[in-house]
């Protein structure tokens, strides 16, 4: 598909303010824009997971609007980035419908289609950007980036994409939690070469 990557706008905030799920799984595509100076670097998402609020036991939010969770309970659009057992940053956009108390999905994964020489990385492009912690040492995304909104053009934010019509979108159960495993709210675009290993 022929994209001008130089001009791609932000998905706007509506997008953010349905169910988690239903937001995780039409993420899949969209493009991740990072910014560095007068160039870009653009990612295609290829996997993502939903952590929804009180009702969900898996995530930051179900012990309510507190500590770092409190994002996921405050206006949709915008990056929640931690730090996972003191090693990686992981990227969140916070999404979730009027009628949820929380929510966000998770960006697992992506693959880089514009500006791949910014990331910082060689080898294949199939890795670069294939797990969080991967996925925000490519962008250069660190706990700086917490909060900021991904409505908005600027050094990060996510812009419509597009699916090829030979992919199928899958789903399977979350990846390295221990509550919450019954929900299959991870999806991921099968057989891309970025996706987790783990399925």
């Amino acid at each position: 598909m022929l994209q001008d990557f130089t001009k791609l706008n932000p998905i706007p905030r509506s997008f953010y303010m349905r169910e988690t799920v239903v937001v995780a799984r039409e993420l899949l595509g969209a493009l991740i824009v990072r910014t560095f100076g007068y160039r870009k670097a653009v990612l295609r998402i290829t996997e993502v997971e939903a952590y929804r609020g009180t009702d969900d036991p898996a995530s930051h939010a179900y012990r309510g609007k507190k500590g770092r969770a409190t994002i996921m309970f405050e206006e949709v659009g915008h990056a929640y980035v931690y730090l996972s057992y003191g090693i990686n940053f992981c990227l969140n956009v916070t999404a979730k419908a009027p009628k949820q108390d929380a929510g966000a999905v998770l960006i697992r994964s992506a693959e880089p289609v514009f500006g791949t020489d910014l990331l910082g990385r060689q080898g294949s492009v199939c890795r670069v950007a294939s797990g969080p912690g991967n996925l925000t040492r490519a962008l250069k995304v660190d706990r700086a980036f917490n909060g900021l909104d991904l409505t908005l053009s600027g050094p990060l934010y996510i812009a419509p994409g597009y699916l090829k019509n030979s992919e199928t979108v899958s789903s399977s159960k979350r990846i390295g939690i221990s509550r919450g495993t019954e929900k299959s709210w991870r999806f991921f675009l099968e057989g891309n070469c970025t996706v987790s290993r783990r399925t």
